[in-house]
């Protein structure tokens, strides 16, 4: 077993200053969360609190990896207008089937937008398309915006999908396919508790 060196006083002391200056200066606005912790780790380091070896062990990179590519993805989606094709292909597909038919559509496309480019992106496509549909409906339009809120919420299938996937998925072990695996029947249950709930809501659909 590894003999574990406890730290002085003063270096405790002087990380526990910096870590509250670092919290101050993020309260009142000057820091963002990512640069406080990058200023306490520093300060870490330099005190030899901790080894550059012992962040690169608990760094996992694929994660890191993962995470870039997915913020570039939700990027690449909205900004090319892919998401918005998407959601007119399936709108157009299920458009013959009248109102119900819309509401399954934004269900859909809203789950599939939030897998992979975040709840905040999917809203962005989605919500446009919602409210000029509901100009034409003539009737009320709370469904079509609280599919858009019920299916936001609806990240199972995928890691990128929501943070909370991502803190799970590294230290968990599991790939993309485990997510698919388990999240696919909790989404298809999910979205048919909502559909069906909101029709129950809104007989007039």
């Amino acid at each position: 077993v590894r003999e574990l060196k406890r730290p002085s006083r003063a270096k405790i002391w002087s990380l526990g200053l910096v870590a509250l200056t670092a919290f101050i200066l993020l309260w009142i606005g000057h820091f963002s969360l990512f640069s406080s912790l990058l200023i306490v780790i520093a300060v870490m380091a330099s005190l030899k609190m901790i080894s550059m070896q012992d962040l690169k062990r608990e760094v996992d990179i694929n994660l890191l990896a993962i995470l870039v590519f997915s913020l570039a993805l939700g990027n690449a989606v909205i900004n090319t207008g892919a998401g918005d094709l998407m959601a007119q292909v399936i709108m157009d597909t299920f458009t013959p089937w009248g109102n119900r038919g819309i509401l399954a559509a934004l269900l859909i496309v809203t789950t599939l937008l939030t897998s992979f480019i975040s709840n905040v992106g999917a809203v962005s496509v989605c919500f446009p398309i919602a409210f000029a549909l509901s100009s034409s409906w003539g009737t009320d339009s709370g469904p079509l915006y609280l599919a858009i809120a019920f299916a936001a919420s609806a990240a199972f299938l995928t890691p990128i999908g929501y943070q909370t996937n991502l803190i799970v998925y590294g230290p968990g072990g599991y790939n993309f396919r485990d997510f698919f695996k388990i999240g696919l029947p909790v989404t298809l249950v999910y979205l048919t508790t909502v559909y069906f709930l909101l029709i129950w809501l809104y007989p007039q659909l």
